[in-house]
């Protein structure tokens, strides 16, 4: 029975996604299967789950984490996504928010635009196999956590080891190539073991042009900032889903509002100070939190972000169990038609602060596609 409601909601959101007409580029590629690796406990993958549904499951990625990282990377399923690219089907992609908002995402370029030499000959040659290792390296397998939110799991989850493929992936995939590594998206990179040592004792020397983005909760960055390589940083994304105390406090479990507000004033103090290019906050749109998006974006403008990103809850993991009740976006939720009207508030087109709705743009009546040149990295 859990595995059918699991299926069940997951074919819900497809299907909503996939009512909107993706907007399919004529003349533009997709970097990501050429470029980006993401670990997860489960799986090697090029983009994320709820946009990229692969295998059986719709969640297999393009290999099983239990085979080698360069083995995985030029897996069969891997193949089959950069073919999809080359021959401009984008087939794996549908549900993909750069199709639907094509400039929110610049991992999708004009061919002629395409300043990585070898990426552009693999898809001009129509290579599928790959020699070179992925630029972009995003490791998503710790589910370490100071927090343990309803939307994502039911318990605190501590992993003292790590998760150990993630060492052979740093060990073998990281070098001189490297021009960007993700850390964190399942659990805290501050609460990890692994990635805290990996911040600060990696010698950056072997990648010189090697960027950072941390995806964290943010509590536990101002404690660890001066101990980490923080000068590779150049991008920090905050899930914070709340702009008020009673709901931060419930979605965020055991957070305190107080210390989010303080951690994010820091680091918003971090990029009005020249030390950050991009802090972005999330909120992850679902039923306890939609009436705070409003307010979610006054708060980015109080703390000094630069970018705030609202994404439509998904079923993953443990959301599934309640996804019905949680996915406000869908037609048949019992408050969408109060959700889409509050969606027409005109605070939601600011121009002093990058706002990327992804498709849940499409309930704006008349809005334009999103015109956020984010970076790739920024979709993981």
């Amino acid at each position: 029975m859990r595995t059918n409601n699991r299926e069940k909601a997951k074919r819900r959101s497809s299907n909503w996604a996939r009512s909107f007409t993706p907007n399919i580029p004529e003349d533009g590629v997709c970097l990501a299967p050429f470029t980006r690796l993401i670990v997860t406990r489960q799986a090697y993958r090029i983009c994320c789950p709820g946009w990229q549904p692969l295998g059986r499951s719709g969640s297999q990625g393009i290999a099983s984490s239990s085979i080698p990282p360069m083995q995985a990377w030029n897996s069969k399923r891997a193949q089959s996504v950069r073919s999809s690219i080359i021959d401009g089907s984008y087939r794996f992609c549908r549900t993909c928010p750069a199709l639907h908002d094509i400039a929110c995402g610049s991992c999708i370029v004009p061919l002629d635009q395409v300043t990585d030499e070898y990426v552009r000959n693999a898809i001009k040659n129509k290579q599928t196999a790959l020699d070179r290792p992925p630029t972009i390296l995003h490791l998503s397998g710790d589910r370490t956590c100071n927090l343990q939110c309803p939307s994502c799991r039911t318990r605190r989850v501590m992993q003292p080891h790590g998760f150990p493929r993630e060492k052979q992936v740093v060990d073998t995939l990281i070098g001189a190539h490297t021009q960007r590594i993700g850390l964190a998206g399942a659990g805290d990179p501050f609460a990890s073991l692994f990635y805290r040592d990996f911040l600060t004792t990696y010698d950056f020397s072997k990648s010189p042009n090697a960027h950072i983005t941390l995806a964290t909760n943010g509590l536990l960055l101002p404690c660890y900032w001066d101990r980490i390589a923080n000068d590779r940083v150049d991008l920090i994304s905050v899930s914070v889903d709340a702009a008020s105390p009673l709901i931060y406090e419930q979605l965020r479990y055991p957070g305190k509002w107080p210390d989010i507000l303080k951690a994010l004033n820091f680091i918003g103090d971090l990029r009005r100070r020249g030390k950050l290019k991009t802090f972005m906050i999330n909120l992850v749109v679902q039923q306890r939190n939609w009436r705070d998006m409003p307010g979610f974006v006054t708060l980015g403008l109080n703390v000094g972000a630069n970018v705030i990103k609202f994404m439509p809850i998904v079923p993953r993991g443990e959301r599934v169990r309640d996804y019905a009740h949680a996915a406000i976006q869908m037609p048949e939720h019992p408050e969408n038609a109060e959700f889409v009207e509050m969606l027409q508030d005109p605070i939601f087109r600011r121009d002093a602060i990058t706002i990327h709705l992804g498709p849940l743009r499409h309930l704006i009546r008349g809005a334009a596609p999103d015109t956020v040149d984010l970076p790739q990295e920024m979709l993981i």
